[in-house]
């Protein structure tokens, strides 16, 4: 069970690093940041789509990475930071 659960939360934390790998080459050729998440969205990533859905609902994109799951935590945190 506990190595289940290491099994997935190590696949989960390299979602997430792959994520905003391509969030950071989106933002990077000028693709608004809405944009990106939108696009990652539509191509299949499921925390991208949460955030969106929560960022629709008028929730900040920061407090909508940190609720997506613990993997995304400090993708959060460098959000909050880089758009504050």
């Amino acid at each position: 069970m506990a190595r289940q659960r290491n099994l997935n939360n190590t696949q989960a934390a390299s979602a997430a690093a792959d994520a905003a790998f391509q969030l950071a080459v989106l933002l990077r050729a000028g693709v608004s940041p809405m944009r990106a998440w939108a696009f990652l969205a539509e191509n299949g990533d499921q925390a991208a789509q949460r955030i969106c859905n929560a960022a629709g609902d008028g929730v900040s994109v920061a407090e909508a990475i940190r609720q997506t799951e613990p993997a995304w935590q400090e993708v959060s945190e460098t959000w909050h930071i880089a758009t504050t």
